[in-house]
């Protein structure tokens, strides 16, 4: 909505729909979608406080579908040059099921202008979450 390209805040909606083309063994081959509204805030010091609400509408196990819900507070700073790091608390919850609860660290490394690769950690601060998982990812800007 705002702050795309500079301003001290910013404000989004990120629709999504993910297509079955899997192959039956690696997917669900369902249509599944959702979106989240996520909001920055540039602090002092170059620190960046943001957080995301976010809505998935998946398909259940067997038939129908299920809503699941996510929240995140994410705080971040550029460490040198092209590289920054970042923590987040993330909660995710359906209906009928327990919370799950993550506390999450890593890094992120600008390779390009509109590139970027970020590994991470979460580890489980609720019963329902693994102990630990490790994600790395590949993001452009559009």
């Amino acid at each position: 909505f705002w702050g795309n390209d500079g301003g001290p805040t910013s404000l989004g909606l990120l629709p999504y729909v993910k297509l079955p083309t899997a192959a039956p063994a690696l997917g669900n081959g369902a249509v599944e979608g959702g979106g989240s509204l996520p909001f920055v805030v540039n602090l002092p010091h170059d620190w960046q406080a943001g957080t995301m609400a976010k809505w998935n509408r998946l398909r259940a196990d067997g038939v129908g579908r299920r809503d699941v819900w996510e929240f995140a507070l994410c705080l971040s700073h550029p460490i040198t040059g092209r590289l920054a790091g970042f923590a987040e608390l993330w909660t995710g919850r359906e209906r009928g099921a327990p919370a799950q609860s993550t506390a999450d660290f890593g890094l992120t490394w600008a390779l390009a202008d509109r590139w970027q690769l970020d590994a991470a950690v979460n580890l489980g601060l609720a019963r329902a979450a693994a102990d630990a998982a490790f994600t790395c990812g590949l993001a452009t800007r559009f």
